[in-house]
């Protein structure tokens, strides 16, 4: 009788541990999704920083040809929309930086729970067999 027990208790450990395996999975790739955005938005960055130098170079090369005016006021025309731009683009991807590491946080704190659970219940069934 005590065999069937062990069995039935190996058996449900075993079905156990393979949800926990699945979950691990699942976790683990949505993980590497949120890596992935991650290695997007720093590829988006350096593509606006690299516009910005375009920007800059463009300026540079015509500082010379036009003339004060002609300066603040492509400033005003260009650059501020421009900035605004960057700006709002930068601050969305620190926002998006932001729930990518809550996310990750809120995952590592499910996978303690789940394995303090796990570990709760080994020890528990445990102490059970061993009476």
């Amino acid at each position: 009788m005590s065999e069937n027990n062990n069995i039935e208790e190996i058996q449900h450990i075993k079905q156990a541990l393979q949800a926990l395996e699945e979950k691990y999975a699942s976790i683990q790739d949505k993980v590497k999704k949120m890596d992935t955005n991650t290695a997007n938005m720093e590829e988006i960055s350096q593509k606006i920083q690299q516009m910005m130098d375009k920007l800059n170079t463009l300026s540079d090369k015509n500082k010379y040809v036009m003339s004060e005016n002609m300066k603040k006021c492509a400033k005003k025309m260009i650059a501020n929309p421009c900035r605004a731009f960057t700006v709002e683009s930068i601050r969305f991807m620190l926002m998006a930086v932001d729930k990518s590491r809550e996310g990750v946080e809120n995952f590592r704190e499910c996978m303690e729970d789940i394995i303090a659970e796990a570990q709760y219940e080994h020890k528990k069934r445990y102490m059970q067999s061993s009476k």
